[in-house]
């Protein structure tokens, strides 16, 4: 189980399966509803929203009408790379359609991740690019307009490693994302990191900040995403080598530094010796 992402309401939670009773060939979106205490059982979207293809949820507008996808569902698509969009029509969702965005060239046998903001005016991408530092780096794409994508540019050397930054993830607020890289080490395979925001444009961000021990494992960690309350979702097959979702609470520290107080100086007289 892997991508969990929660609607902004936080009744619903979209995540990713690999097997299952009745799913198709790939990765396939499963569903759960929040109840009184928990969360729900899980069931398979078995819709077309489901194909032959890997599928996944990866953005929920604020009103939950409108779903960004993973995969074109486009039959003649290069290996079928690339995002879709599905909206609500009443209670059952559109066929997805392929979204355009600006400069993009799919290759094959590469992975491409992708994460949209409620207010689907940001795009996270996770991609090989030609003038790339490592792996996968992380690129960002902004909305121009009502349905055009500008072309993704990268966040930036100090951001990106030699190996690969997935599974991006933007705080509401736009000034902090969650990613999951396995170039600045750390305690696995592949580590929750942060960078946060430092200007008022999209390409500058402080050093990544891996989230610890409390968070991070031997084993690969990724698809960090937060839902209400602070609470956040990741996945991690630190126990028995198959991905499960779990749960941490995200918690602000606040710094109170002890005010300093100087002793006053005393100045000891001088005594002159008498000549």
């Amino acid at each position: 189980d892997i991508m969990p992402l929660v609607s902004s309401d936080g009744q619903t939670l979209f995540f990713v399966r690999e097997e299952g009773e009745g799913t198709k060939t790939g990765q396939n979106i499963f569903r759960s509803t929040k109840t009184k205490n928990d969360w729900g059982e899980a069931t398979i979207k078995t819709s077309h929203l489901n194909n032959k293809q890997n599928n996944a949820v990866v953005g929920i507008s604020k009103d939950g009408s409108t779903l960004y996808l993973v995969d074109a569902y486009k039959k003649y698509n290069d290996a079928n790379q690339g995002i879709a969009i599905s909206k609500l029509d009443g209670k059952k969702w559109s066929k997805p359609e392929y979204l355009e965005i600006s400069g993009m060239n799919y290759l094959a046998n590469h992975f491409y991740g992708f994460y949209v903001n409620p207010e689907e005016t940001v795009m996270l991408l996770s991609m090989v690019s030609e003038h790339g530092k490592g792996k996968e780096d992380l690129h960002i794409s902004l909305k121009e307009g009502d349905s055009c994508w500008s072309t993704p540019k990268s966040l930036g050397e100090n951001v990106n490693s030699e190996g690969y930054e997935m599974s991006p993830f933007l705080t509401t607020d736009n000034n902090r994302i969650y990613f999951s890289s396995n170039g600045f080490g750390g305690e696995g395979d592949a580590d929750v990191f942060y960078i946060d925001k430092l200007g008022d444009d999209w390409f500058t961000w402080s050093n990544p900040i891996n989230l610890g021990a409390n968070v991070n494992s031997a084993g690969f960690d990724a698809y960090f995403s937060i839902g209400q309350d602070n609470l956040a979702y990741f996945s991690s097959n630190r126990n028995d080598g198959q991905n499960d979702i779990f749960t941490t609470q995200i918690t602000i520290e606040v710094i109170v530094e002890e005010p300093v107080v100087e002793e006053p100086v005393v100045e000891e007289p001088v005594v002159e010796e008498p000549v």
